[in-house]
């Protein structure tokens, strides 16, 4: 907690009203030398009796004044080295976010080119057979494009970490749905998969396959239209505009 100017000044002041009576006291000491000069040894030894412990008193006062000071100084310094943090982990928070954002972007593109494809291939190391099977095909890409998800969304968490320490359990309530988004689209992943290989192997009646894979696909592929972005977009975007509400402030 800071200290007040108004606790610096009285402390100060606290020092002056006690030097007030070593300055009358020599001004009497000299009034009473004009008039008797054998008084006046009595008197300087009366005087020095006491001008010891004032002394200790003014350099105590002095004393005061100068930790008071260095006391609201730290005090200071200790808030304006919080802001700045706060502001970088609000930065970096954010920044992760939109990373987030935009490697899900690519993800769920739906266009595979031929070049990606083939770098797939070649990333995973398929052989000749696989590279023939479509289903293999699109796996190693998707395989492929998470790795960008995945690095984004582990520096969303390191710097989640950050963000409690600094502003408690509180700061998790404005982490989890981005990080709700991210989970369910991997979810749906790997149940794509799941649902291709279980396909191969007929465990599914057709238009019981087509049912799963269209709920599935709604998720893993974006089909926004222009102004029109699809469910999975909106609520991430909704999910990074409330992170960005809850940290604006900090970056102001």
């Amino acid at each position: 907690m800071g200290i007040s100017n108004k606790a610096v000044i009285s402390v100060a002041l606290f020092a002056l009203l006690v030097a007030a009576p070593i300055r009358s006291g020599g001004q009497q000491l000299r009034a009473e030398g004009a008039d008797a000069q054998g008084g006046a040894e009595a008197d300087i030894s009366n005087v020095s009796e006491w001008a010891g412990p004032i002394k200790d008193l003014i350099v105590a006062a002095a004393a005061a004044v100068t930790a008071v000071a260095a006391w609201r100084g730290l005090s200071v310094w200790r808030k304006e080295t919080k802001g700045r943090r706060s502001f970088e982990v609000a930065r970096r928070l954010l920044r992760n976010a939109y990373q987030i954002e935009a490697a899900v972007r690519s993800f769920r593109n739906p266009l595979q080119r031929a070049s990606e494809i083939e770098e797939a291939h070649k990333e995973l190391g398929l052989d000749e057979s696989k590279r023939q099977d479509a289903f293999e095909s699109m796996r190693a890409v998707l395989e492929l494009r998470w790795r960008l998800v995945s690095e984004a969304w582990a520096n969303f968490n390191a710097s989640a970490v950050e963000a409690r320490v600094i502003w408690g359990d509180e700061a998790q309530g404005w982490l989890t749905p981005l990080s709700e988004c991210v989970k369910q689209l991997w979810g749906d992943v790997t149940r794509w998969v799941r649902l291709e290989r279980a396909s191969r192997r007929g465990g599914f009646k057709e238009n019981e396959y087509h049912e799963k894979m269209e709920a599935i696909e709604e998720v893993m592929y974006d089909t926004s239209g222009e102004g029109r972005p699809d469910m999975f977009s909106q609520k991430m975007a909704e999910a990074i505009e409330q992170l960005r509400q809850k940290v604006r402030g900090y970056l102001e």
